[in-house]
């Protein structure tokens, strides 16, 4: 598997149990993922630069988003881009996303 797929794979793994509100600190995240802390906060600052609306909450000790979101790469033709963006497609919003992927690789790990 390669080195960039392993980092997709790292970054749907956070945001899930970001979602799910179950991070715990950044340390037990790092324990979790098998990473160290450092790393953890490499990854959160990528997929900030990415625009998660990622917080972290001291009262639960968890990080959580502001607001909903959903983290999706890959391969899918417009018509797929279409129906999970509900119709809208914006060409400048891929091309953003797709810069801001490859700062994200080179930022991570």
């Amino acid at each position: 598997m390669t080195g960039l797929i392993k980092k997709i794979e790292m970054v749907e793994r956070v945001h899930h149990l970001i979602r799910k509100r179950a991070t715990g600190t950044p340390e037990e995240l790092a324990e979790k993922l098998g990473v160290s802390p450092a790393t953890v906060f490499r990854i959160i600052e990528g997929m900030k630069s990415l625009e998660a609306p990622i917080v972290y909450d001291f009262t639960i000790c968890s990080y959580y988003y502001e607001y909903p979101v959903e983290f999706n790469y890959g391969f899918k033709s417009p018509k797929e881009w279409s129906e999970i963006n509900g119709g809208y497609v914006s060409s400048s919003n891929f091309f953003k996303n797709n810069f801001k992927l490859s700062i994200f690789e080179s930022a991570m790990f």
